[in-house]
């Protein structure tokens, strides 16, 4: 509870004593009502985010006992925050203490110029005004402070219902914003004396990613929120029946002190209610409700860019094209072409909703509709971005209108070409593919042009590789490079490393590199073959396993327990290493062993490091995994400088990352995951801020909060501590995270079908509502950026499209290159497509597919059929050689709903709309390159058994993705697959 049981008591007296007898039964009651169940919704938003320190000096919300604090400071906010547990210093929860709040503000810098700080504070800092920044929540605030008691009294009965508190005035404000996307809630709390203060909460994070609105200062900010403030104040006064009025116009600026909901002022003057001077009043809330879910991208945006100076800019390097969006807007109509739009909407909607006029806002035009005969101010909309219409207003809770084929402001265009024929102005008439956005494209470089004119085989690819690698590894700090399966990127690299060592000698950086692969299988097989190439040249490799590798298999070797993360930590050490090296001796001594046979086969040469991926991610850290590979590891006399000694000797100069997944790039979590990470963190910022992590420390926080909170699920298993520990050092401060919201990228083709829906079958519905109920979920992305500073030089290399597509949102500075080669033979694949095929039949349907066969040897790709021989999963099967050769069956069926939900919550934040199907085509490529393209020899084959329905949709409704399927479909139907799978398969595949 924010108040104590005390205090409850005293305010319930308070009330009995004044509210009733000056206001009546029915105010009496909301006051007893509020303090009895005290909503405190408002605090728990703001609370974990008082005061939130950064590598500038932090952000904070201002709070405060009084209004004449030096500069709106942070002081009390980080006092409050730093707390692990408040109420030991305080003695009771410190928010009902607070007075006033404002939004968020940013630490100013201080220069100390002498002894008395607090003169120093007042004459540096940067007025508060100058400091306002986007918080994660922005709250717009309306007081109506009259000294009336009747129109305190008013001011009451909006929040007064006899049955859904949503019927109420305020109700209806809520319902009004529940039309915006990044509406987050109303908060209303009796101001202490004569008024009520109405707090309106919007989150910011869709204006952050869709229109960039952290890229704005200070004063574009200000000016923004407050002429934010205006607009909704306009719609506000009608709704509570105030029209005439106007509310507080001090409080439309962020830095404006507030009441604090549940907070509390001392009465320092002649009190309406006749409260004597003196007396603590609660400034109890009296109405809350939260949102209880986000809403899809069919809704508008709350902020608009134009308040905040114009259109945002976008997120560096990306690109925000959305599926069947107007290039631009349509600009001005004239009267007869005004007349002819709203016809066609009158056809459309010869119902319900009705269309009554358009509006233009001197840039966008929007549609508005009358939800009835009796609704004479429409307030029902449609903008140009959109398709559907926002319902709002009188009469339009049983509305469901239908989508427009395409958004507003497409129809819009293409109805005014539809005139402009009519008048036979045939120069004006617009084509539906001029309007509708393409998927987004990136336009080649020379050097990319020119790797594809010139490969045209293996010999050719060999050449052109090495052309490339020796003209952009030293201009290039960072670069992703995207090639056909098979075609040596590589192998061609660690031909090259001899001469890419010495141009990193001569630029004075360091030599020593490392290769990273999937798996050690493959990092074994990638160090023989680069040792074959490089020794002569005075290099030679070595794979090292990680600290957890090696390990666990010197416990399997000696016989010994594997102690875990959370068992050392429960025995009080400080890390996992430290309990082995006190515990088990005897594994340390191995380790001594291994590091002396490593750095003798390294000998006088220059050692390459062979790891897997994760070993290359974490390098940057100060950890064992690192550190442990240092010649002077061992050593006992490298004194205070141990640290640094070691971090030297492991420098990379050149890291190359093979096969890069999205998951190497970005962490992808749901919203309910990271917010109890951070709720976690912010309730014990002793452990979780501390520059060193206790791990011990770490664990006791971790399940002290997991005993008071459910751990939520990460798919279907519950938060780990060891996931926990990596999130919380994102929202610790090495990362920001994104927030965005899962919608329907039309890729699957699927729509939301009730049970009873007559003309599906239940199989049907269910199929559709897996994925369809995936859709209007909350996400958070983070970009790693392990690569940053990792090495001299970075090279990431892979065959898929979707990492690339992250990858380039992820961090714009990675310079991202594109090795096609459309002049090499093209192979093809032959396609059975089935209904039958999905993960639960996969078994049974490839051991049939080999029946039917017995005289031939086909090698199966695919996943559950570990069953059967001569397997091997997708993941597998990612990079290897091993393949070449042999006759291949894979398979090819829906994805998870959970990776589905995954790649939507991608999509959303690169801005696209064609990752799931990239996923589907990635695979297939990848799977196709282990015996085809480059890799093809003698006469072998490769089946493709795919969901027959799967087939149809990346056909139909999202053939654009096809142009990356490297390989072409040789489909094999009778006429009823023919017929379902429409008769363009093979030439669109092809």
């Amino acid at each position: 509870m924010i108040y104590s049981n005390t205090d409850t008591k005293n305010f319930k007296t308070l009330w009995h004593e004044y509210v009733g007898p000056t206001l009546g039964k029915w105010p009496l009651k909301q006051f007893l009502s509020a303090t009895q169940k005290q909503e405190k919704w408002f605090a728990d938003l703001v609370r974990p985010r008082l005061f939130l320190p950064d590598q500038f000096g932090g952000v904070y919300y201002p709070v405060d006992v009084t209004t004449f604090s030096v500069g709106r400071n942070h002081h009390v906010a980080e006092t409050i925050a730093s707390e692990a547990d408040p109420l030991t210093k305080f003695g009771a929860d410190p928010w009902s203490a607070l007075a006033y709040f404002a939004n968020p503000l940013r630490v100013w810098n201080r220069s100390p110029v002498g002894e008395d700080q607090s003169i120093n504070e007042a004459i540096a800092a940067d007025a508060p005004k100058d400091r306002v920044v986007l918080g994660d929540y922005h709250i717009l605030t309306y007081e109506f402070d009259l000294d009336d008691i009747e129109f305190l009294k008013k001011q009451l009965s909006w929040l007064r219902t006899s049955g859904n508190k949503l019927d109420s005035p305020i109700g209806g404000l809520f319902k009004h914003c529940s039309g915006y996307a990044d509406f987050s809630g109303i908060t209303v709390n009796y101001s202490g004396s004569k008024s009520l203060h109405i707090h309106v909460v919007f989150s910011t994070a869709l204006a952050r990613q869709k229109l960039g609105l952290d890229g704005c200062g200070a004063t574009e900010l200000r000016d923004g929120f407050a002429t934010h403030w205006e607009r909704l104040h306009e719609t506000l006064l009608p709704i509570l029946g105030v029209e005439g009025l106007r509310a507080d116009s001090a409080l439309r600026f962020a830095e404006a002190f507030r009441r604090v909901p549940n907070g509390c002022r001392q009465i320092d003057k002649t009190h309406l209610l006749g409260i004597p001077v003196g007396t603590l009043v609660p400034q109890i809330t009296l109405w809350e409700k939260s949102r209880e879910r986000a809403s899809g991208n069919d809704l508008p945006l709350f902020w608009t860019p134009e308040a905040f100076g114009g259109t945002m800019p976008t997120r560096k390097g990306t690109t925000k094209s959305q599926p069947q969006r107007a290039a631009k807007p349509v600009g001005d109509m004239s009267q007869e072409e005004i007349a002819y739009c709203g016809e066609r909407l009158r056809e459309w909607y010869p119902g319900w909703p009705r269309f009554d006029h358009f509006d233009f806002d001197g840039r966008k035009w929007s549609a508005l509709f009358r939800n009835s005969e009796a609704d004479r101010n429409p307030a029902s909309i449609m903008r140009e971005d959109y398709s559907t219409i926002h319902l709002a207003g009188r009469d339009a809770t049983d509305l469901k209108p239908r989508r427009l084929p395409y958004d507003l402001g497409v129809m819009l265009r293409l109805w005014r070409g539809q005139l402009a024929r009519k008048q036979g102005r045939e120069d004006d008439v617009v084509l539906l593919d001029d309007l509708i956005a393409a998927p987004p494209t990136q336009p080649l470089t020379e050097i990319e042009q020119k790797f594809r004119d010139d490969v045209i085989d293996n010999a050719s690819a060999a050449t052109a590789m090495n052309r490339f690698f020796r003209a952009t590894i030293p201009v290039n700090p960072v670069m992703m490079v995207v090639g056909p399966e098979g075609v040596g990127k590589t192998s061609v690299v660690m031909a090259q490393h001899h001469e890419i060592a010495a141009d990193l000698e001569r630029r004075g950086e360091s030599t020593l590199a490392m290769y990273a692969f999937a798996d050690y299988k493959t990092a074994d097989e990638k160090c023989a073959a680069f040792n074959k190439l490089q020794r002569t040249n005075g290099f030679v490799g070595v794979t090292i396993p990680s600290f957890s590798r090696m390990y666990e298999e010197e416990c399997q070797r000696l016989g010994l327990k594997v102690l875990s993360t959370v068992e050392a930590a429960r025995s009080g050490f400080s890390s996992r290493f430290s309990a082995i090296r006190q515990r088990q001796p005897q594994v340390m001594d191995r380790f001594r062993q291994r590091h002396a046979q490593a750095w003798s086969q390294v000998g006088s040469q220059q050692p390459v490091f062979f790891a897997v991926h994760q070993v290359a991610h974490d390098w940057w850290k100060n950890s064992p995994t690192r550190t442990m590979w240092a010649r002077s590891y061992w050593m006992d006399d490298l004194g205070d400088d141990r640290d640094a000694i070691l971090r030297k000797e492991t420098n990379l100069g050149l890291l190359v990352h093979d096969e890069v997944k999205w998951q190497s790039v970005v962490d992808a979590q749901p919203e309910a995951v990271v917010r109890w990470v951070e709720d976690m963190t912010n309730q014990d910022r002793r452990v979780w801020g501390a520059n060193r992590a206790n791990l011990s420390d770490r664990l006791r926080s971790f399940e002290s909060f997991a005993n008071q909170h459910d751990r939520p699920l990460v798919g279907e298993n519950p938060l780990t501590f060891e996931d926990t520990q990596r999130i919380a050092d994102v929202v610790g401060g090495l990362g920001s995270w994104d927030h965005v919201v899962t919608a329907d990228s039309r890729e699957y083709g699927i729509r939301y079908s009730k049970a009873n829906d007559n003309a599906d079958s239940e199989d049907e519905v269910g199929f559709r509502n897996m994925y369809a109920e995936r859709h209007g979920r909350d996400w958070r992305v983070v970009s790693k950026r392990w690569w940053s500073g990792v090495a001299d030089r970075v090279i990431l290399l892979t065959t898929e499209a979707v990492p690339m597509a992250v990858a380039r949102t992820a961090d714009p500075d990675i310079a991202v290159f594109e090795l096609e080669s459309p002049k090499s033979r093209r192979d093809y694949v032959d396609v059975y497509a089935d209904r039958s095929v999905c993960g639960d039949n996969l078994a049974s349907l490839c051991a049939e597919f080999r029946a039917a066969r017995p005289n031939d040897s086909w090698f199966i790709v695919s996943n559950r059929v570990a069953t059967l021989t001569d397997t091997m999963t997708h993941v597998g099967a990612r990079g290897s050689n091993a393949l070449k050769g042999l006759d291949i069956l894979q398979t090819m069926t829906w994805m998870t709903a959970f990776e589905y939900e995954q790649l939507q919550a991608l999509n959303a934040w690169t801005g696209r709309n064609d990752l799931v199907g990239l996923r589907h085509i990635d695979e297939f490529n990848q799977t196709c390159g282990r015996n085809l393209g480059f890799r093809h020899r003698g006469d072998a084959r490769h089946t493709l058994l795919v969901n027959l329905r799967l087939l149809k949709v990346l056909l139909d409704h999202h053939a654009g993705v096809l142009g990356r399927a490297r390989y072409g479909l040789c489909l094999h139907m009778d006429s009823d697959q023919r017929y379902e799978a429409t008769g363009r398969a093979k030439s669109r595949a092809a």
